[in-house]
């Protein structure tokens, strides 16, 4: 008789072990969630930390850049694909999933630890807010990176003049903060997940830039997406957006440069769009540039193209178009996405 077996995916995958499960088995030196140990060779002190982060483990190593998800987690430690990297659990967990396991990595012995409790995850904050009318100084603020007011208005950012934060972790309920006139004040708009309304407050010219509730599941200019098509720009935040936006182009953000979207996200763009790009910052001022190193990292592993601002310009694309105008970035624009990838200097 044919056996039908269920197909190789990351969701029936975790529909049979946990992210605990491929954690213990894969990362030699972890013994508890949330406690700091070594998964390097030369190590001076413990780098490394898996916990809970937006309702699911995280691996987050601060010698070292990224974080991942449990099965990212294995396709970085044998520098696979993502879809290799389901064969080697599938293969090492015996699940049955999918046709025959095309992989040589040798299978790796099971490591047997004491077993984990799983904390239950913190209430996500509650953020309020009050709209105000859009003034000349607010609008200015986003007209001089590429925006305008109905590309606002689709995004969902609105100003505000006054907030509310509860924050059950700190003993916070329902305070009120006023915004002050001299400053600027903003509200990106998501939706309600988990009965918590998602959004994040942006105060552009504060120390302190952002404010969120957001986990995982958001992504950055989705509402402006159609459902599929040739071209797709991936780029930093949401502000990066508006460039490309106004010529005429598909861009999405996810909340940071060192988060990316979660896999399953992931497939289905790539399903629905013929080629993806990323178009991170060239923070080409710091020893490291976290900003390419990222970009690079996630075009490996999901096998995409990334290109970038050239040095000695601005870092990113909204920053481009305020240096520069709008008709350079278009010039830009074209010659990154359509020419090669890699960035040529930009001639003034």
């Amino acid at each position: 008789m044919l056996e039908i077996r269920p197909d190789l995916t990351k969701s029936n995958i975790l529909s049979r072990i946990t992210s605990l499960d491929i954690f213990e088995r894969y990362c030699e030196n972890f013994t508890e969630v949330g406690k700091k140990f070594s998964d390097r060779d030369g190590d001076s002190k413990p780098s490394c930390l898996i916990d809970y982060y937006k309702g699911d483990l995280l691996y987050k190593d601060f010698g070292a850049i990224g974080s991942f998800r449990a099965i990212d987690y294995v396709a970085n430690k044998f520098g696979v694909d993502f879809y290799t990297a389901l064969e080697i659990i599938n293969r090492d967990f015996k699940l049955g999933l999918g046709d025959s396991v095309s992989t040589d990595i040798p299978v790796k012995p099971a490591i047997i630890k004491p077993s984990i409790i799983q904390p239950k995850e913190a209430k996500p904050s509650i953020i309020k807010v009050k709209r105000t009318e859009w003034t000349e100084d607010n609008l200015k603020f986003w007209t001089s990176y590429g925006w305008d007011l109905e590309l606002l208005e689709r995004a969902r950012i609105y100003p505000i003049s006054y907030f509310w934060i509860t924050n059950f972790r700190k003993g916070i309920y329902d305070y009120k903060t006023k915004v002050s006139k001299d400053s600027l004040a903003f509200t990106i708009d998501y939706y309600l997940h988990r009965g918590v309304f998602r959004r994040k407050l942006y105060f552009p010219h504060d120390e302190i830039r952002f404010i969120s509730n957001v986990d995982d599941t958001i992504v950055q200019g989705y509402p402006l997406l159609p459902k599929s098509g040739d071209l797709l720009i991936v780029t930093s935040s949401i502000k990066d957006c508006g460039p490309f936006w106004k010529l005429g182009y598909n861009a999405i953000a996810p909340n940071c440069e060192n988060e990316f979207f979660n896999n399953d996200f992931v497939e289905k763009l790539m399903s629905r769009w013929k080629k993806i790009i990323i178009w991170f910052d060239n923070d080409y001022t710091k020893p490291d540039n976290p900003g390419l190193k990222y970009a690079k990292h996630f075009a490996d592993m999901y096998n995409l193209e990334y290109v970038y601002n050239p040095d000695n310009t601005a870092k990113d694309p909204s920053d481009f178009v305020y240096q520069f105008g709008l008709d350079a970035f278009k010039e830009l624009a074209c010659e990154n996405l359509f020419h090669s990838g890699k960035c040529t200097k930009f001639q003034e």
